[in-house]
C-alpha cells in the first residue's frame, strides 16, 4: 500500500493477521531502503510484498532495523543472504546480535519451545562487515529524501526511530506501544 510517494507500506500478516507486522520501502533517487525486516516466517509475504510495489530484493540498498527483536529483524538475514550488497543497520547494542543471533535465538527458544519456528521462522546471521551501527542524530540521505535516526529507549534500550524529514513521518517501530486487538 503507497502511503507517500516512494514510501510503500507492506503488510506481513504475521500468522495471517493482516496490521499485525509492517515493513516500509522508501525509495530515493540514489538508494532504496527497507524500514523492519518482519520476522523469517514472513519472508514469502515481504517478498511478495516487494513484488507488489514494483521492487525486488536485489534492488535494496539498506535495511534500517528499529530493533533487534524477532518482529522487526528476523528476516534480516534471510535478506542478507538473498543480496549480497545489502547492508543491516541497527542501533550499536543490537550490531553484536545480528552478527551472532546464538544468544537472541536461545533466549526466544527458551520462551517459545517448539512454536520458535513457527512464529518466527529461522535467524540467519550477518556477516560483520554487512552490519552497520546507526548514532543517535545520525542523517540517512537516500537522494530526495532523508530520514534521522533517533534513540528512543524503553522498549528495548537498543530501540531507535527514524524521522523522515520530508513527510514528518516517524517510523517508530515499537516505541509507541503495540495495539492488540482485542486486548
Amino acid at each position: 500500500m503507497q502511503i507517500d510517494g516512494g514510501v510503500n507500506l507492506i503488510d506481513l500478516h504475521f500468522q495471517g493477521e493482516p496490521g499485525v507486522v509492517a515493513a516500509y520501502l522508501v525509495r530515493g533517487w540514489e538508494r532504496t531502503i527497507l524500514i523492519e525486516a518482519g520476522p523469517g516466517s514472513t519472508i514469502d509475504a515481504l517478498i511478495a510484498g516487494l513484488r507488489a510495489a514494483g521492487s525486488d530484493v536485489s534492488e535494496l540498498d539498506d535495511v534500517y532495523v528499529t530493533h533487534i527483536h524477532l518482529d522487526h529483524a528476523g528476516s534480516a538475514g534471510l535478506l542478507a543472504e538473498m543480496n549480497p550488497r545489502l547492508k543491516v543497520h541497527a542501533h550499536p547494542f543490537g550490531v553484536p546480535h545480528l552478527i551472532d543471533p546464538s544468544k537472541l535465538v536461545a533466549s526466544a527458544t527458551r520462551i517459545y519451545g517448539d512454536q520458535m519456528e513457527t512464529l518466527w521462522g529461522r535467524w540467519v546471521p550477518i556477516p560483520e562487515d554487512r552490519v552497520v551501527p546507526i548514532e543517535h542524530g545520525e542523517r540517512i540521505d537516500i537522494g530526495w529524501r532523508t530520514l534521522s535516526a533517533w534513540h528512543t529507549p524503553g522498549h528495548a534500550k537498543h530501540h531507535v526511530a527514524f524521522l523522515d524529514e520530508h513527510s514528518g513521518d516517524l517510523y517508530s517501530g515499537d516505541v509507541a506501544g503495540i495495539h492488540l486487538p482485542g486486548a
